[in-house]
């Protein structure tokens, strides 16, 4: 039969690839691709996860993920009649099942809070009762009678200034006497005492003096953090610069060439993603002289360049290898010489 766990492992192996890699690219965890490996169904989430976690898997290794698929579905039949992999509930039943149980629940939460509000409107209706009581008790005492008859206190005479004419006008009023009451709760209270209200004053008011608006000064302009790029996912453990490539292998590495000799950029670029790109970029005594942007196809690929140094480019030559993001990932110089 054929083991879909030892095709995923093998593969990996022979690209020189660990799983902490694999977790950190495909965003599954490590626990998960080791039950994969290990062909552990029963320690797998269960489905439908474990079919799109080996899809997930494959792809990334280049494998084929029906064919993966086929053989986990074998295997996992295989281990359901030996007893290994006990059966799993289904879980759309499961979910089926809450929401029917769901209606019951929300009755007695209904139930629960009719309750609850006749309560409240039982206890509201005591409180206002009691406090009409209360007040009606306080208005009747407020209205008895007093016994005591009101006095007249002696007259005297009141002087006061006209603000017009500056002449004091005489009058004879009638104040009326100290008189004690009894309060609501039968005690004697004391009349309030007498205010004595000044004449007002003839001197002119001065006008305020405004004070003069503060000087608003302008705020400081706050300058802009700088923005920090994040660091670059794809490495350049190998490369260099040489004449030709050889069983995916660079030769004739050196630092000073021929004109009229082809010159190859090879790198070697880890960490990447289908898809991605890789850029190669040749300078000549600081002059841009080529562009040439390298498609990757897994986390580990190698690029080459090729450029033929034609006559007049004699000098200092650059080559670098960038990011998509314009990061330089490795960077190589060499010189070009009249044979």
């Amino acid at each position: 039969m054929a083991s879909f766990g030892s095709a995923l492992r093998d593969t990996r192996l022979g690209r020189g690839i660990s799983l902490d890699d694999v977790a950190r690219d495909t965003r599954l965890t490590k626990r998960c691709l080791q039950a994969l490996e290990d062909e552990s169904i029963p320690n797998l989430p269960g489905e439908p996860y474990n079919r799109a976690y080996l899809r997930t898997y494959s792809a990334y290794l280049g494998l084929d993920p029906d064919k993966l698929v086929g053989d986990y579905e074998r295997e996992a039949e295989a281990q359901t009649k030996t007893g290994r992999l006990a059966g799993r509930p289904d879980v759309l039943t499961a979910m089926r099942q809450t929401v029917e149980r769901r209606p019951l629940v929300v009755v007695r939460k209904r139930r629960l809070g009719a309750i609850a509000r006749t309560a409240g409107l039982a206890g509201g209706a005591v409180t206002l009762l009691v406090g009409l009581v209360w007040v009606g008790l306080v208005g009747v005492s407020r209205l008895l009678p007093t016994n005591e008859p009101a006095s007249v206190g002696p007259s005297m005479s009141v002087t006061q200034v006209s603000e017009t004419g500056n002449k004091a006008v005489e009058r004879d009023a009638v104040m009326p006497a100290p008189s004690r009451r009894l309060g609501t709760t039968g005690i004697l209270v004391a009349p309030p005492p007498r205010l004595v209200v000044p004449p007002p004053s003839l001197d002119p008011v001065p006008a305020p003096v405004e004070k003069p608006a503060p000087v608003k000064r302008p705020a400081p302009v706050e300058k802009p953090a700088p923005v920090e790029k994040p660091e670059s996912r794809l490495s350049v453990p190998r490369s260099g610069v040489g004449t030709d490539v050889v069983d995916r292998e660079l030769v004739g590495r050196s630092d000073t060439f021929h004109v009229g000799t082809g010159v190859v950029f090879w790198t070697f670029v880890t960490g990447g993603r289908p898809g991605e790109t890789i850029r190669h970029r040749w300078t000549h005594k600081g002059r841009a002289e080529g562009v040439v942007d390298l498609r990757l196809a897994g986390p580990s690929w190698r690029t080459q360049s090729r450029k033929t140094l034609a006559p007049g480019t004699e000098g200092e030559w650059v080559v670098e290898a960038l990011d998509s993001a314009g990061r330089v990932l490795v960077r190589h110089e060499f010189r070009s010489e009249v044979p």
